[in-house]
């Protein structure tokens, strides 16, 4: 049972949480319908999910069309998300969530030390030069 809930939980940060942290975002729908395959969500919390995806995509978008964009506002947006999503969630589905969470941003610093690592410092031949 364990397995399979982190799993769900897996697919469900993938689905939802990916979003934020990326240029583009998920369909609404969509990413509910993920989380509700993933994580098997009942119609009311189905309900619930999309109507806290649609509304964290407008305020995403709305933050981008500003031009208030940065780390720190999306971080914050992305938080309030989370901590919504948390509330709908049963106590099984909210530990599935929230350790699969830690996963992902783990392998997302992992990505980013790699992706710094394969950059030349300034100065630095290349063999275009």
């Amino acid at each position: 049972m364990k397995k399979l809930l982190i799993t769900l939980g897996a697919a469900l940060l993938m689905s939802s949480t990916a979003l934020a942290q990326r240029g583009g975002q998920m369909d609404p729908v969509k990413a509910t319908e993920q989380m509700t395959e993933k994580l098997g969500l009942t119609e009311e919390q189905q309900a619930q999910v999309l109507a806290l995806n649609k509304e964290f995509k407008i305020q995403v978008d709305k933050l981008r069309e500003s031009q208030e964009a940065n780390r720190d506002s999306m971080k914050k947006a992305f938080e309030q998300h989370k901590a919504k999503l948390a509330k709908v969630l049963t106590e099984e589905q909210r530990i599935v969530f929230e350790k699969e969470e830690a996963k992902r941003m783990e392998k997302r610093r992992k990505g980013m030390r790699a992706d710094q690592s394969r950059r030349k410092p300034e100065g630095e031949e290349t063999d275009m030069d």
